[in-house]
C-alpha cells in the first residue's frame, strides 16, 4: 500500500473498493486495515489535555506524524482528537475525518509497519483516559 487521500480511506473502510488501497494489499490485509481504523474506543473528552500530555501522548503524536506526513502539527492533533472523542468514543478514521485540511495523505507503508504498536497504544490510552475524569 502507497500513500492515499483522507476520501479514499473513508471510502475504503465503508467498504468500497478503492484501487490505491485494495489494489495492493492482499485481502486479509484489508479487513485488518477496516478494523483498525473503524475500532471504537472510549476516552473521555475531559482528559484530552492530560492523555496528550502522557508519555502515551507524545508516542501518539510520533504515530500520527509519520502515518499522516505532511502539515501535522501537535495543536491540530490536539483540537482533533477533542472533535474526535467529544461523544466519548474514538476511531482513527473519525480522527483522518475531522483533521482540518484538504491535503490529508496517509502513508500506507508507514501505517502497515506501525499499526500493531498504535494499536496497543490506543488502548493504553483507552485503559488510562477512557472513562473517569482526575
Amino acid at each position: 500500500m502507497g500513500a492515499c487521500t483522507r476520501d479514499e480511506l473513508t471510502r475504503f473502510v465503508a467498504g468500497e473498493r478503492v484501487p490505491a488501497i485494495s489494489g495492493k494489499l492482499p485481502l486479509d490485509q484489508q479487513k485488518e486495515l477496516r478494523t483498525k481504523f473503524s475500532r471504537v474506543l472510549k476516552f473521555n473528552p475531559e482528559r484530552v489535555s492530560e492523555a496528550l500530555e502522557s508519555p502515551y501522548g507524545e508516542d501518539l503524536f510520533n504515530h500520527l506524524s509519520a502515518i499522516f506526513p505532511g502539515d501535522f502539527s501537535k495543536v491540530r492533533v490536539e483540537d482533533t482528537l477533542r472533535l474526535s472523542v467529544d461523544d466519548g468514543q474514538f476511531t482513527l478514521l473519525e480522527f483522518v475525518s475531522n483533521y482540518p485540511t484538504d491535503t490529508l495523505r496517509v502513508n500506507g507503508l508507514s501505517f502497515m509497519t506501525k499499526k500493531n504498536s498504535l494499536e496497543r497504544l490506543l488502548l493504553n490510552l483507552e485503559k488510562a483516559f477512557g472513562d473517569k475524569a482526575p
